[in-house]
């Protein structure tokens, strides 16, 4: 939001009933504009940390009172849903710790045999030459 005054009407409008993300499709010159303000699920660490520190403290669909000021301007944050952080089960990661491993194994084959075409080759370098010309 460009100033104070814009963030301070648009919470205005919030508190008198209208929609979040109809104000943020209108209003916002975020990224997130198109859905509504909508940043999708959000862990520690993704956003700034004045942010953070108050997103993290809120309540699920609740509307901060006040604006947040940061580098990047004027935000007004609203909470949807919560879920608990949580250890998955190994049932549900092992296809992704299959897919991780199959990915290192692949890397560390292609480097092998690309350190072994280097080494078998005899590479004959002309800089002499070029230089010449």
């Amino acid at each position: 939001m460009p100033t104070i005054e814009a963030a301070e009407t648009i919470l205005k409008r919030l508190s008198d009933g209208e929609d979040f993300s109809e104000i943020a499709k209108r209003e916002s010159i975020s990224s997130s504009k198109e859905n509504g303000g909508d940043l999708g699920m959000v862990t520690k660490g993704q956003l700034t940390p004045e942010i953070e520190e108050i997103l993290f403290s809120m309540k699920p669909n609740q509307i901060l009172g006040k604006t947040v000021k940061t580098e990047q301007g004027y935000h007004i944050l609203k909470i949807g849903e919560i879920q608990p952080s949580h250890l998955q089960p190994l049932v549900e990661a092992a296809p992704t710790i299959k897919q991780i491993l199959i990915n290192q194994k692949k890397t560390q084959l292609l480097n092998d045999y690309l350190t072994q075409i280097k080494n078998d080759s005899k590479i004959i370098r002309f800089t002499d030459k070029l230089r010449q010309l």
